[in-house]
């Protein structure tokens, strides 16, 4: 099983002598286009490689799920995002969609998110999550500060409408979405698309993958 990244030709000089370089290398920012391939039930997946305030490279799945997702059911916790049925759909679905030798990698990272009484943030640790509204550059007055912007995350605009980690201020019963042509509220119980984000350390170790223009990812003597 590989996971295979697709590189820019600038990286040969961050080699070592075995023809290695470290994963963190790979994360520039979305003009890069890096691109790494995790397994996800048996499919190579593309995820796009990213410089974020997280402790290691932000890996955001380059297109979305296929199912649509409900923020959170009728009556149950409206747009608090903590254990709402978006949270727990990334943490048991597609968590474990991946390898398990996968799965041990991926970081257990603090995310903010808006509390229950949708006037302050509060901070979690999660697996796989969705981004924010502040992480795509965006500001309102009726969202909160959940993290700073990454560079280059919107230059990868899909078509549709994704739910995005951020209640409504003005309306437990709303979440924010995202999409290329506009952004708004919408009501948790609602379908819509999900594009899952993890955090890998950046200190891996990945390889030359001969006969290719991209590396795999190397776990001594096992590559991945």
């Amino acid at each position: 099983m590989l996971l295979v990244l697709t590189l820019l030709s600038g990286c040969s000089s961050l080699r070592d002598s075995a023809g290695r370089i470290k994963l963190r290398y790979l994360a520039y920012g979305g003009s890069r286009n890096n691109v790494l391939y995790i397994e996800e039930r048996g499919e190579p997946v593309p995820y796009l490689c990213f410089d974020s305030d997280y402790d290691g490279v932000l890996l955001v799945r380059k297109d979305y799920m296929d199912q649509d997702v409900m923020f959170n059911d009728i009556g149950s916790g409206g747009s608090y995002y903590p254990d709402s049925n978006l949270d727990m759909w990334l943490e048991q679905f597609v968590l474990e969609s991946f390898p398990q030798s996968v799965e041990n990698l991926v970081e257990n990272v603090e995310i903010d998110v808006v509390d229950e009484d949708l006037d302050s943030v509060e901070s979690i640790r999660r697996k796989v999550f969705v981004l924010s509204f502040s992480e795509l550059g965006l500001h309102d007055d009726r969202s909160l500060d959940l993290g700073g912007s990454i560079e280059g995350i919107r230059d990868f605009d899909l078509v549709g409408d994704e739910w995005l980690r951020d209640s409504y201020l003005d309306d437990s019963g709303l979440a924010w979405r995202y999409s290329m042509e506009s952004y708004g509220p919408r009501e948790v119980h609602e379908g819509l698309k999900v594009r899952p984000c993890l955090v890998l350390p950046g200190d891996l170790d990945v390889d030359y993958l001969e006969g290719s223009d991209g590396y795999v990812l190397s776990l001594g003597e096992a590559e991945i």
